[in-house]
Parts: C-alpha cells; structure tokens; sequence
C-alpha cells in the first residue's frame, strides 16, 4: 500500500510514545543509509556543481569529503561546506 505524506502524518499523530519512538528511529536508520550512499557517490577531485535559486548555481572541485558534508573548492579558490545531498556531477 502506497502512504501519501499527509496519511503518514495523520497515523503519527494517532501513536503512542512507543510506537513514535521506533519511527523516529527507523527514520533516523535510513538517514544514515543515504547519507553512506552519498559519501560513496564522490571522490575528492571530483568537479560537482552546487547551490540554490537565491544565489545561483557554483561549480568546483571536492577538496576533502567529511561525514555528511563535502569541502568544495570553486573557480575563485573559495571553500565551500557542501551537504552532500546538494552536490551534483557536473
């Protein structure tokens, strides 16, 4: 069976702390997997693209990938902390 957003909200409300508490913690499980999924998707000398419709789009080269975030370095040698689910190839 195929939950929408708002059925998903509407059962959560209707749970006891138990019940949320393995939610949160199955959430919480597959954060970890995407983020682990994420690393493996990029080397360091990597050129990506990153950004968001106020300031535009910026490409550059992954200078070092942390946990959860990547350290982008663009065309004017300026370091960026990128979350890794913003980084695209370029």
């Amino acid at each position: 069976m195929k939950y929408t957003v708002q059925l998903v909200k509407d059962e959560i409300m209707q749970m006891n702390h138990k019940q949320l508490e393995e939610i949160v913690f199955a959430v919480q499980m597959r954060k970890a997997r995407l983020n682990a999924e994420n690393r493996r998707m990029f080397d360091v000398g990597d050129v990506v693209t990153f950004g968001n419709a106020k300031r535009g789009t910026y490409t550059g080269t992954i200078d070092k990938i942390k946990i959860k975030k990547a350290v982008v370095v663009d065309d004017t040698g300026t370091r960026w902390n990128v979350p890794l689910n913003m980084l695209e190839i370029a």
